[in-house]
């Protein structure tokens, strides 16, 4: 019994050690079902503990310590907005650098090898900004309906598929949902092939054609389907 016991409680502080290794595995089986939501947008808000601290006031040549207790630490994540969890993402084959940019993380790539029709989701774009971040002079920033287009879409041959359902599934959502802040649209991996928003107050097209909805090409299904694949090697 003091075996088992010793055991049993060796396993258990090994799992708690490898709290992430547990989180990795229940997140590739949420991926291979589709289950639950990835956060795509947060902020940080107060600890459930309170912090005490001393606090230098005053001019450089006279300062006084001052007693805080009881004050909050703002550094605790607070999911703001979530999207549905696809069962695999899809970029054409024109999506040259986001495919270099997750090859840089190890991740599974698969291309259809024949044309097919399948069911998918993708965003609408409202509006987007450009900004200098770190060596990026105009990282970009999208801006999402909230409902997303539902369509039948046939892919041709050569299409990338990025199942979610594997160990770098977590990795993958965050580079390919256009709302997180380290994604493929983020760091220019997609300006090549964007939509163009018409301009306020720019003529419109030729009367009586249906303009095109600007979406984000990169297109989500839902639900776990057979797909005639073979995996990239690279």
């Amino acid at each position: 019994m003091k075996d088992y016991y010793a055991k049993f409680t060796g396993q258990y502080s090994w799992l708690i050690e490898e709290e992430g290794w547990v989180k990795s595995l229940q997140s590739v089986r949420e991926s291979q079902f589709a289950i639950g939501n990835i956060p795509v947008q947060m902020k940080y808000g107060p600890e459930d503990w309170k912090v005490s601290y001393e606090l230098a006031v005053g001019p450089r040549d006279d300062r006084k310590l001052v007693d805080i207790s009881g004050a909050d630490i703002m550094k605790k994540p607070v999911i703001t907005k979530t999207r549905k969890r696809p069962y695999a993402y899809i970029l054409e084959a024109k999506a040259v650098k986001s495919l270099a940019m997750l090859k840089n993380h190890k991740i599974t790539i698969e291309i259809l090898h024949k044309e097919i029709e399948i069911p998918v989701e993708s965003y609408k774009l409202d509006s987007l900004k450009r900004r200098s971040e770190y060596d990026h002079p105009a990282a970009v920033t999208v801006y999402l309906s909230d409902t997303t287009i539902k369509k039948m879409r046939k892919f041709p041959k050569g299409t990338y598929i990025i199942r979610t359902g594997q160990v770098m599934g977590r990795v993958i959502c965050h580079l390919l949902e256009p709302e997180t802040n380290d994604n493929v649209v983020h760091w220019n991996a997609m300006d090549a092939i964007l939509p163009r928003l018409r301009r306020p107050g720019a003529r419109r097209g030729r009367p009586g054609r249906t303009p095109s909805v600007p979406e984000i090409p990169i297109y989500k299904l839902m639900t776990p389907k057979p797909l005639p694949t073979n995996i990239l090697n690279y």
